[in-house]
This record gives structure tokens, sequence and C-alpha cells, in this order.
């Protein structure tokens, strides 16, 4: 089978007035009795089987242009909140507005920046094996299986377009690596506005591909803060899929780095009362860890495990100090005595 592993956003419309984007693999094939091959779109998962009515109208760029690739690309991934248009906050991560042309078929905008568009259809009911195929976990996860097929009508390119390969290889990948941006700025925009205060940070973990590894900082306020803020970072509207282990510390720890995250867990929570483990929570076919014989019967379901690595709130202020200069300290020393290291 012959993948374009692009860089590229499909732009579903959902109506008169609401354009959807996704960043997807594409599969094409050579049909019988044709002359041009036919592109089919895998894994459109809001597409065809999922949206009223028989034709969904699909746009498909198969590359933008390095000045916008980044915005695009990233926000065609994540879960950008319903009824906000990615155009818009595209726009508002580049600082400028997202320039569109009309296309001559459906009259739905096109990236001006983009190499190549394909347009054209996507039939309810019209689909064609696809897989298996290397997936962000990290594993050749999933077998052959139905996916949408996209009737090209119209394909719009530069001179010499240029195609970006952008393949899901095992984590912490080039897609991890975007994906974690957007989708920790998301994660914790979600804990906040569900009323959970004090939220310092959050960060979707590059090693987890931006899913199964989250880690929130919080600055207590109040018994049982941690847990509260692991539990909706663990089911809030960007957290929910595909997830795995949610980690709460304080606010004096970089939920960034691997390490300093890993550290706190170790010395912060005790294995019997720290975690909350919840079951039956939404996932994913491509989990690896789901047993074959619970996909055979549709369940793709897993477990949570939400661990509590702040100090105790009840004597938090008899936890043992740490014996490292704090973050402002570091920056002075390096402010006076960089000079050395450089």
């Amino acid at each position: 089978m012959r993948y374009s592993l692009a860089a590229c956003v499909a732009q579903l419309a959902l109506g008169d007035t609401t354009n959807a984007l996704g960043s997807y693999r594409k599969l094409a094939e050579r049909m019988p009795g044709q002359a041009a091959p036919l592109v089919k779109l895998a894994n459109v998962q809001i597409a065809a089987k999922d949206l009223p009515g028989a034709r969904k109208t699909l746009l498909d760029a198969l590359r933008i242009k390095p000045d916008f690739l980044d915005a695009q690309l990233m926000l065609g991934g994540v879960e950008v909140p319903t009824g906000v248009s990615e155009f818009n906050y595209a726009g508002a991560i580049r600082s400028e507005p997202v320039k569109v042309v009309k296309s001559t078929l459906t009259g739905l905008p096109i990236m001006a920046n983009a190499e190549i568009v394909l347009e054209g259809w996507i039939m309810k009911g019209d689909t064609s094996d696809e897989g298996p195929f290397g997936e962000w976990t990290g594993y050749y996860a999933s077998d052959m299986r139905p996916e949408p097929v996209l009737d090209i009508k119209a394909i719009y390119y530069r001179d010499n377009p240029i195609i970006l390969g952008c393949p899901p290889q095992r984590p912490p990948d080039e897609l991890a690596r975007y994906r974690a941006v957007t989708r920790s700025a998301l994660i914790r925009e979600n804990i906040t506005r569900a009323g959970v205060p004090d939220v310092k940070a959050a960060w979707a973990h590059e090693v987890g591909t931006a899913r199964m590894l989250v880690a929130v900082a919080i600055k207590q306020r109040y018994p049982g803060h941690a847990r509260q803020a692991g539990h909706i970072a663990c089911q809030c509207h960007v957290g929910a899929y595909a997830g795995k282990y949610v980690v709460v510390v304080d606010e004096d720890i970089d939920v960034s780095n691997l390490e300093e995250l890993t550290w706190a867990m170790l010395t912060r929570s005790d294995p019997a009362t720290s975690i909350d483990i919840i079951t039956n929570a939404w996932s994913t076919p491509l989990d690896p860890r789901i047993p074959p014989e619970e996909k055979d019967k549709g369940n793709t379901t897993n477990s949570r495990a939400i661990i509590d690595a702040c100090r105790p709130f009840h004597w938090r202020d008899k936890f043992p100090k740490v014996n490292m200069p704090t973050p402002e300290k570091m920056r002075e020393a390096r402010k006076k005595f960089g000079y050395l290291l450089d």
C-alpha cells in the first residue's frame, strides 16, 4: 500500500458555515479501469459514518508552506473547542489571518499557501479496506479495516509542489512534539474552565505521544485539590481519549521535565494511598494493551491511573525541604556566574 505520509490538513464541511480541520494520512490506490489513482482518506473518524446526510465535502491540503505549517498542522491534530473556528484559532497563534481562496467546485475556502489541494466528496457507506499502518502508539496496532473513500473531483497545485513527510513512529517523535504544545495548553484551559483554581501548568508528555502521560502542576488551596485536578484532567474534553496516567504535582515542579516529574512522583506519592484508578474509560482500538478478545467484542475501553504526587495537604508544612536552590536562585546564579559556563 502506498501512503502519502504528508504534513496534510483535511478540511471537512460540517454544514453551511462550519469547517473542521484534521491531520491525517492518505492511502493512494489505483482502481481498475481508471487512469489516475484515487486517494483513500484513512482515519476520518467524524466523516461519512458519523455525520448526518449522504455526502460530505472535503478539501485535502497535502502540504502547507512552513510559515503556517506549525499552526494549521498542530490544530488539525488536537481538540480545539467545539464551535471555535480552527482558521481563527490558527490566525490567533500566528497573529495574522489565515489567507484563503474560494474553491471552484464547492466554494469552500482553500488555504492559499497550500502546495497541493484535493477536493471531492465522501459518500456515506463508500469505504475500502486500509491498513495495517504504523500508529502513533509506536506499534502496528491495527489490522485491515474499512475506511471512508474520498472521490476526487478537483486538484489544485503549485508548480513543482513540495510534500513534507511526517510519519508516526515510536514516540517521542515529530507528531508528539508538536501536538504536546497545543494539547498541553488546551488541557490546562479545560481544567481551569471546569472550576479548578490555581492550575499553574500542564504538559502532555511526548513520550506518551501527548496523550498517555499528562502532568499537572497546582498550588494547593484545600484538601482534595490535587485529586480534583487529576480527575478532571483525566476526563475533560482534551484528556479523556486514549489516556493512561495523570500525575498531579506541586507548583515547584517543572511538569515538562520528565526527570523532575518522576522525582516528585517517587518521593511525594505513596503507592497504597496516592493512586486512584478509573475503569471503563474512553480509549481506542490502537491501544496495544487492550486484549484482542476484548477488541473483538467491541470493548476498546481502558483504565486510568491518577497519581497524587503533591505534598500531603494536611502536613505539607512539615514535609522535608528540597535540598536544591529555588528556580529564582538558579536564575540569579546563572546571571552572575554564567560567563564561567559559556
